[in-house]
């Protein structure tokens, strides 16, 4: 009835196997508004003890019955005999309930863990937590499956409100929040997650990530992973922890993160038609999705939106920027298709001078779309392989591939059309408000980044019927590792053309990076006259080329 409440004590599990029915309020734990108990310490409304479900006819579970609060999160509360508005500990216990394991009676027989059939956890508001959740597989347990749904992903009228907003606390050390996550799936969890939109709060109380998966080498079954529909707002290391011993990971913060380096399983995961941001109102994210993958990892990303909105400026200036891009891989294989980026992130006005190529930074990220990144110690991570298939890129320059190294990678069709950064203050960066200044034909002003970094021996490029910006920035090695079919850059246009009086010649696209205007730095400096022959165009094997472009 409503106002009755189950409260199962510590290490008991109240098992339901038929059937229930109540609305949405609460039916289990503690009410929001009570007194706790003076040992009950971690939560805020749910039991001490387990609610399990082993039945087919329950359809769905609703974290409002274990007290979650379905209120936009306007305020943070920590009171201790006001549970506030926190419903972490809520959204865990239904989590728990709907695919938890439960050890049956010894006395008859049955010792070993028996998962249970998997029930949709409905999310049907807007939740702060104050807590990461987390899945964990059961010792004993080959795999366990989550199944979220929510109604505050994309293509619903709460688009760009969070479904969980991840929180933190005052009392976090900056080191429990560069660790924090809105959401952890562990090794050997499968998870189908739709309509979830995933979010950080703004300013500098944002914790280190949004969702992070994690694999290791017990894994034996395939685990699959799909995402529909949701949206992911990239967290912030607040302060960074000591940095640790030599070679070290170091914490980084990110929107998405796959961490599947070890095991032969085969490890697939899917994101459909989702919205990745590594940005938040204040501050970036170092990584959008961020892949440290082996061999047997694949993840596709379809229909997808990814990039930055460009920031607003404060009272205090320019918010500083982390070394971002909107895909950070380090091996793994990885399928891109009809996807749009946007990453208004880069570039860094501060780095680069105008004859020092390696001045710019290339080894690391610089707001670029994509980022093919050396591991920082030995692992077990495969070359990456990346394709993407069908995308527009609009951002800072799309493809970096900074270090030698046995990457693969195919774009075909995809389409980089570089708006942001003709703009000699980068206000595009700063204030969607003001959009950026042209640059009138007849004024050798500002040369474009390219849109694909190739540089040093090893691995492979392959270009298909791309419709590039300004350059693809290789040198006297890495050019022999591209392939290109009827690729067209944009920069053959009137504007460039009508800038010949001032000695600017633009003709070659697949450019030395050791000649000035081929550099791929912050657009501050003037075009310089390049020679035909300077110029790889007619130097790379199995060019095709387009006549008239």
């Amino acid at each position: 009835m409503p106002g009755a409440l189950l409260r199962p004590d510590a290490n008991v599990d109240l098992v339901i196997r038929g059937s229930l029915r109540a609305g949405l309020y609460q039916i289990f734990g503690y009410d929001r508004y009570g007194p706790l108990p003076a040992d009950f310490t971690g939560l805020h409304t749910a039991p001490r003890g387990r609610i399990l479900f082993a039945t087919r006819l329950v359809a769905a579970v609703y974290p409002e019955w274990w007290g979650a609060y379905p209120t936009p999160p306007n305020v943070v509360t920590t009171l201790v005999n006001d549970q506030g508005q926190d419903s972490s500990d809520a959204i865990q216990a239904a989590i728990d309930a709907a695919c938890g394991v439960h050890r049956d009676d010894p006395a008859q027989g049955v010792v070993d863990p028996v998962p249970f059939p998997s029930i949709p956890v409905l999310l049907g508001s807007k939740y702060q937590c104050n807590r990461g959740l987390t899945v964990a597989r059961p010792v004993g347990i080959a795999s366990l499956h989550v199944i979220l749904r929510g109604t505050a992903g994309l293509g619903t009228q709460n688009v760009g409100a969070s479904t969980i907003t991840r929180v933190r606390l005052d009392s976090e050390s900056s080191e429990e929040a560069a660790r924090g996550r809105a959401l952890l799936l562990g090794p050997g969890v499968d998870f189908d997650i739709q309509d979830v939109n995933f979010g950080m709060t703004g300013g500098g109380n944002a914790v280190g990530g949004c969702v992070e998966i994690v694999c290791d080498g017990s894994e034996t079954a395939p685990r699959r992973g799909l995402f529909r529909r949701c949206s992911f707002l990239g967290g912030k290391v607040y302060v960074q922890p000591d940095p640790g011993p030599p070679g070290a990971e170091q914490p980084h913060s990110f929107a998405l993160r796959i961490t599947a380096n070890e095991g032969s399983a085969p490890r697939h995961f899917v994101l459909d038609a989702c919205a990745i941001h590594p940005s938040n109102v204040g501050y970036l994210s170092d990584r959008g999705v961020e892949v440290l993958g082996g061999a047997s990892m694949m993840l596709h990303i379809d229909g997808a939106l990814m990039g930055a909105a460009p920031l607003l400026r404060t009272a205090a200036g320019f918010p500083a920027l982390p070394d971002s891009a909107t895909i950070y891989l380090t091996g793994g294989s990885v399928l891109v298709r009809a996807t749009q980026f946007h990453n208004a992130s880069g570039p860094r006005p501060s780095r680069g001078n105008d004859r020092d190529v390696d001045s710019v930074g290339l080894d690391r990220p610089d707001g670029q779309e994509v980022f093919l990144a050396a591991p920082a110690a030995p692992t077990t991570t495969s070359p990456t392989h990346f394709t993407a298939v069908q995308c527009e890129a609009q951002g800072w320059w799309f493809l970096s591939r900074p270090l030698a190294g046995d990457e693969q990678v195919a774009l075909i069709n995809v389409a980089h059309n570089n708006v942001n950064w003709e703009d000699p203050e980068n206000d595009a960066r700063y204030d969607a408000r003001r959009p950026p200044p042209r640059v009138a034909p007849g004024n050798a002003g500002l040369a474009p980044p390219p849109s694909v970094v190739w540089r040093k021996a090893g691995g492979q490029c392959l270009l298909v019927a791309c419709r590039l910006h300004a350059t693809v920035l290789t040198d006297s090695v890495a050019y022999s590792n591209i392939v290109d079919v009827a690729t067209v850059f944009k920069t053959n246009d009137a504007r460039f053309n009508a800038i010949v009086q001032d000695g600017l010649l633009m003709r070659q696209h697949f450019r030395p990076d050791n000649l000035v205007a081929s550099m791929a730095r912050p657009p501050s400096y003037e075009f310089s006259e390049i020679e035909d022959n300077a110029a790889f165009d007619f130097s790379i094997d199995h060019v095709v080329p387009i006549a008239g472009i």
